[in-house]
């Protein structure tokens, strides 16, 4: 079968959902995305790679860049594709643009930066019910992990202690909607902390909780069609 052309700006935008997005399903499925698109072109899944952060690669002109991953990227797009480098400029400018009238709204309906990352009621209630849990880091006085969990810990290995914690800080909803309704909430805490601190991340028990929240989004029975929309909307989201 004739290899396609290799799409790197698409592998590019998945590749970096396979790397920024906090949940395992989400990012092995970006995994499987991306090498499916590698291996249309002919590609293995680390030579896409190399090709689409500027490194060079087998019977590709494309400059080294060991110091930046993707130095040299948009010279090697603005060549497959004349414009490029217009559009990308364009499209940063608009979101910036949009992110700044973002930040200026959150600091109006919040009052303040710091009020934005204030511990909501919910967070209140789940770091409490997890502090007999928290493993403090004596030096930076951060929890550092949930009974042995931590950021580098896997879903699936989420010890019962700190779900069992988690889903008694505050009523787990009892349907596929409300579970997803919860889980928008979170992620719209999320978006809007990281509009002011690109690296931020919840803390260790929210994360927990989003964890309970899919599982049961994608467990419990599908009662109305609400329920229905909103386990296809959690799939969507997936994908």
């Amino acid at each position: 079968m004739e290899s396609q052309v290799f799409d790197a700006e698409k592998f590019a935008k998945i590749y970096n959902l396979m790397n920024g997005t906090p949940f395992d399903a989400e990012r092995d499925n970006a995994r499987g995305k991306a090498e499916a698109l590698a291996s249309a072109a002919g590609l293995t899944f680390e030579e896409a790679v190399q090709v689409a952060c500027g490194v060079e690669c087998k019977d590709m002109n494309v400059s080294a860049a060991t110091h930046n991953p993707f130095e040299g990227f948009a010279d090697w797009m603005e060549a497959q594709e004349p414009g490029y480098k217009a559009r990308a400029a364009e499209e940063y400018r608009r979101k910036q643009e949009a992110d700044m009238k973002e930040r200026s709204e959150l600091i109006d309906r919040y009052g303040s930066v710091e009020a934005v990352f204030e511990p909501c009621e919910k967070e209140v209630l789940l770091k409490e019910s997890c502090k007999h849990l928290a493993n403090i880091d004596e030096e930076y006085g951060y929890v550092s992990n949930l009974d042995g969990w931590d950021i580098a810990s896997k879903y699936e290995d989420l010890p019962e202690s700190v779900r069992s914690a988690v889903s008694h800080a505050y009523k787990v909803p009892s349907s596929v909607e409300g579970c997803w309704d919860e889980l928008l909430y979170w992620s719209r805490k999320y978006h809007e902390r990281t509009l002011f601190e690109r690296d931020y991340e919840h803390e260790l028990e929210v994360i927990a909780r989003t964890i309970v929240l899919d599982d049961l989004i994608l467990t419990l029975p599908a009662n109305c069609p609400e329920d229905v929309f909103a386990r296809l909307a959690r799939f969507e989201d997936l994908l």
